[in-house]
C-alpha cells in the first residue's frame, strides 16, 4: 500500500490545489493507518474495510488523539479512497460508512474593541521598519486577511484611487476588500521606501534587505506589537483575523457580507463569530443582572 499512497501523494502535488503542509499531513496519516492495518493483517488496499477503519479510529481515541485530528486523518482516509476508486485500485469505498467525530464548537478568541482603539499608542520602529509593522497591524485589523494573503500581497493589486486590494486566498479564490486612507497613505511611504532602497520585488510587505517576509516574522511583529497594548495571550496574525470579523459584527455587519470579507467557502465557518459574540453578551449579563448567576 506504500507504493499506492506515494502515487495519491504525486497525484495531489500535481492536480489539486491542497497546500504543501496539507499534503505531508495527509501522507504521514496515511502511512500510520497502512501500519496499523498491517499488523492487523490487511496489507492489500482491497483489502480494506470499514471494520478496520473504525478499530484504527478507537485506538487513536485511546491513545488521546484530538477529535480535531482523528477527523482529519478521516478526511485523508475518504480523499485516498476516492482516489483509489478513481484509479480502479478498488470498487467501493470504506470510509463511506465512516461518520465524522463531534468536535466541541472552539470560539475564536478576539481583542476586546477598547484595546484595539489603543493601537496609536504602540511605540513602533524608527523609519522604514515603523511604518511597515505598523501597516501590517493596521492591514489584519482593518481588512481581516490571512497571514498567507498579506505576505503574498503584491503592489499590482493595491487599488489606490478606489481604495481596495485584491486578495488571493484559499483554493486560489480571488476577492476584493476595501481599505482606508490611513492604509493607502502606509502602503504610500512603503512603496516610496523600496524604491528609494533599489528593492526590485513585486511584494509589499519586505524585510529590511527587500526579500518577501516569512510568516514567523510576520508573527513576530504582531505579537511584540500588541503586547503593548493587551497582556492577552496567543497574540497573532489569526487573532487579529477574528477581531476584524468580531468587530463587524458586533457593529452590525450583516453576517453575509463578514462572509465575503473573509474569503469563507461556508457561511456555518463565519457563524462562529455570532456564537462568539452570543457568549460575551451572556458574559455581560451574568456580571450585570442581579438574577445573573
Amino acid at each position: 500500500m506504500n507504493r499506492k499512497i506515494e502515487a495519491f501523494v504525486s497525484y495531489l502535488l500535481q492536480n489539486k490545489r491542497y497546500s504543501k503542509n496539507t499534503i505531508v499531513s495527509y501522507k504521514i496519516d496515511l502511512i500510520q493507518f497502512n501500519l496499523f492495518a498491517s499488523l492487523e493483517g490487511f496489507n492489500s488496499v482491497n483489502k480494506i474495510n470499514d471494520r478496520i477503519i473504525r478499530q484504527w479510529i478507537m485506538k487513536l481515541k485511546k491513545e488521546s488523539y484530538s477529535s480535531v485530528s482523528v477527523n482529519r486523518k478521516i478526511i485523508a482516509l475518504r480523499s485516498f479512497f476516492k482516489y483509489a476508486i478513481l484509479v480502479g485500485w478498488v470498487r467501493s469505498n470504506p470510509t463511506r460508512k465512516i461518520i465524522s467525530l463531534k468536535t466541541p464548537v472552539k470560539l475564536p478568541k478576539s481583542i476586546p474593541q477598547e484595546v484595539m482603539d489603543k493601537i496609536s499608542l504602540i511605540k513602533f520602529k524608527d523609519g522604514y521598519l515603523g511604518f511597515r509593522d505598523k501597516s501590517i497591524i493596521l492591514t489584519f485589523y482593518c481588512t481581516g486577511v490571512r497571514l498567507s494573503e498579506l505576505i503574498n500581497l503584491k503592489v499590482k493589486n493595491i487599488n489606490f484611487i478606489n481604495k481596495h486590494i485584491k486578495v488571493l486566498g484559499k483554493r486560489n479564490k480571488e476577492r476584493i476588500i476595501p481599505i482606508q486612507q490611513e492604509l493607502i497613505n502606509l502602503f504610500n511611504q512603503l512603496l516610496e521606501y523600496n524604491n528609494n532602497q533599489g528593492f526590485n520585488s513585486s511584494y509589499l510587505f519586505l524585510d529590511k534587505v527587500g526579500k518577501k517576509l516569512l510568516p514567523k516574522q510576520v508573527y513576530n511583529i504582531v505579537k511584540e506589537s500588541l503586547s503593548q497594548i493587551t497582556t492577552q495571550s496567543n497574540l497573532s496574525p489569526h487573532v487579529l483575523r477574528h477581531t476584524f470579523a468580531t468587530h463587524m459584527l458586533e457593529n452590525k455587519a450583516e453576517i453575509n457580507a463578514i462572509k465575503e470579507l473573509l474569503g469563507h467557502s461556508s457561511l456555518a465557518t463565519t457563524q462562529m463569530y455570532t456564537n462568539n459574540s452570543l457568549q460575551e453578551l451572556k458574559n455581560i449579563y451574568k456580571q450585570s443582572h442581579p438574577k445573573g448567576n
